[in-house]
C-alpha cells in the first residue's frame, strides 16, 4: 500500500477526524455519510471470556 493510500484511510480514523474537520479537509457531512455506510456488527460480539476468573465484581456502595 502506498503512503498516499494509507493517508486516505487515516482521513476517517477516529483520532484524526476532528483535526481534518478543523482544517477543512473533511466535512461533517462526509464523515456522517461514511459512518452511516458502516455495517452494524453488534450481533457479532462475544461477551464470554475464557479467563473470567480475572474479573472481579465491582463493589456496591
Amino acid at each position: 500500500m502506498s503512503l498516499s493510500d494509507s493517508l486516505k484511510k487515516l482521513k476517517f480514523d477516529t483520532r484524526l477526524t476532528e483535526w481534518y474537520i478543523k482544517n477543512n479537509l473533511l466535512t461533517q457531512e462526509e464523515l456522517t455519510k461514511v459512518l452511516d455506510a458502516l455495517p452494524d456488527v453488534a450481533a457479532n460480539i462475544d461477551i464470554s471470556a475464557e479467563d473470567d476468573d480475572d474479573v472481579t465484581p465491582e463493589e456496591t456502595h
